[in-house]
């Protein structure tokens, strides 16, 4: 009797332990409505530990569980989103049927290469709160359908189409309509009022253009001052070599056609120095051509390398998670971002 008492408990023991031995680890549920027939997902990542698992585009609700936790879900189709740092989301489509344990087992790839990863990584988002990030200089107010945001960036939590308006301390304006891109969880997006590198380059042909267009005001006064101080004084050394040289010829008529000594050897003094004082105003006009010169190559040389040294190349994307803080939990922008 004893031995038959021992055997069933042992034999229940065991018919216990494996009921629930395939719900070891943490089981998340997600159904909200008790009365609905309800299913589970053991999803397991290779080589992962942990993992975030977003279901049915629910960002908000994106569950931080370790690689092998059952989730209990609404039985019927489910799709599925797997997020990690650094790694590709992998997207799955399944159904599950009431009661069923339905049991994934997948791999997820490294973001590789150049391009940026929040076009293939839903990871910023979890912690960004936002599917849209919209970034600008430190002066530039930044306004949202005509709501003052702030400076610097914002981040948009918005599947609709919506207006971005920035205004530069200077005073210039941008404004842009985006209609976030279908099939994208994070949408990427860099605006300024800054200059355009083609502007300033092409202003640079004038004096200080560039650098005003710039906001450089100091440096378009200076360069502006330099090449029109130059450029006049030159005008009026030109103006005495001219004249000088015009009295040293007729001193030279006059020094030709005299007669008596003492008149000659006076006007030949006299038409000594008048060249040398035209050859001194020609020197002196000739050194004032040459430093405008390389003050208006220097002005051009500026306006060419001011885009590129005092603003962001467009070509630089911010990578959000260069630009994130772990700590914190939120973006810091600046890390990177070269202003």
């Amino acid at each position: 009797m004893t031995k038959k008492f021992v055997t069933l408990a042992c034999t229940f023991l065991f018919v216990y332990a494996s009921s629930t031995s395939v719900f070891a680890q943490h089981t998340f549920g997600l159904s909200e409505d008790p009365a609905d027939s309800t299913g589970y997902l053991k999803p397991t990542i290779t080589d992962q530990d942990s993992f975030y698992v977003v279901l049915n585009h629910q960002f908000d609700k994106a569950l931080h569980i370790s690689s092998g936790d059952s989730i209990e879900v609404k039985a019927g189709p489910v799709h599925l989103r797997y997020v990690k740092q650094y790694y590709v989301d992998i997207e799955q489509n399944v159904t599950v049927e009431p009661d069923e344990v339905y049991k994934i087992t997948t791999r997820l790839l490294p973001v590789r290469g150049e391009k940026a990863r929040s076009k293939r990584s839903s990871y910023p988002r979890l912690f960004w709160d936002s599917n849209n990030f919209v970034l600008s200089d430190l002066d530039t107010d930044l306004y949202i359908n005509g709501s003052y945001e702030g400076q610097h960036y914002i981040t948009v939590d918005t599947t609709n189409t919506f207006e971005v308006t920035g205004i530069h301390s200077s005073g210039r304006e941008f404004k842009s309509t985006f209609t976030p891109e279908i099939g994208k969880s994070f949408n990427f997006y860099q605006h300024y009022a800054r200059p355009e590198k083609w502007k300033s380059r092409y202003l640079s042909s004038l004096p200080g253009a560039s650098q005003f267009y710039t906001d450089e005001p100091l440096k378009g006064v200076a360069f502006t001052a330099l090449t029109a101080a130059g450029a006049g004084l030159a005008f009026l050394y030109e103006t005495k070599y001219q004249d000088q040289l015009d009295s040293y010829n007729q001193l030279r008529k006059e020094y030709r056609s005299a007669i008596n000594p003492g008149e000659a050897f006076v006007l030949g003094n006299r038409t000594e120095a008048a060249f040398e004082k035209a050859e001194s105003y020609s020197k002196t006009r000739n050194r004032l051509l040459l430093g405008t010169a390389l003050v208006y190559v220097a002005n051009i040389v500026d306006g060419f390398i001011a885009p590129s040294i005092g603003y962001r190349d467009e070509s630089r994307a911010i990578d959000p998670y260069l630009d994130f803080d772990p700590v914190y939990r939120q973006p810091v922008v600046g890390v990177k971002s070269n202003f």
